[in-house]
């Protein structure tokens, strides 16, 4: 997954000078250095960024990703999605603190990796949501788990 990580991230870098903000599952394997067998790979980017949606398909398309219509701009490269969502709704709803993430550059891609409290926000919020799925909600606790064991250390 860090390839295609690397490569949706690349694209972003170049095409509009932004860091895509890596969160959800795969980042919280980054930071626990637990699996949790993420599936896809979740980026936050800038809310005016989505509203160019016929941009970033054709941006992902050229390059080889595969338009993949969901509730979230989703496109798949060798069997995985990397799913592009709202930083700035995202923000608002958890109280994100930019301090708490880092920057990771790889290679010539840059992104930003989700902190450990940030995470714990998002994962907290994500707990409480009454529309999530049993399954989902079973996850989130264990996700809640690993973080605030975690975070005591």
């Amino acid at each position: 997954m860090d390839h295609i990580l690397k490569e949706a991230a690349l694209l972003l870098n170049q095409k509009y000078n932004i860091q895509p903000v890596l969160y959800g599952s795969f980042a919280l394997e980054k930071v626990t250095q637990t699996s949790f067998q993420a599936k896809d790979i979740d980026l936050l980017i800038p809310s005016y960024l989505l509203e160019r949606k016929k941009q970033l398909i054709l941006l992902f398309t050229t390059h080889g990703f595969e338009y993949i219509q969901k509730e979230v701009l989703t496109f798949r490269k060798d069997a995985i999605d990397v799913e592009l969502a709202d930083y700035d709704k995202w923000d608002f709803l958890c109280e994100f603190k930019q301090t708490q993430n880092r920057i990771i550059k790889t290679g010539e891609a840059t992104y930003i990796l989700m902190g450990k409290h940030n995470l714990l926000k998002l994962y907290h919020y994500l707990y409480k949501d009454r529309s999530r799925s049993m399954l989902k909600h079973q996850e989130d606790i264990k996700k809640l788990k690993a973080l605030n064991r975690l975070i005591e250390v």
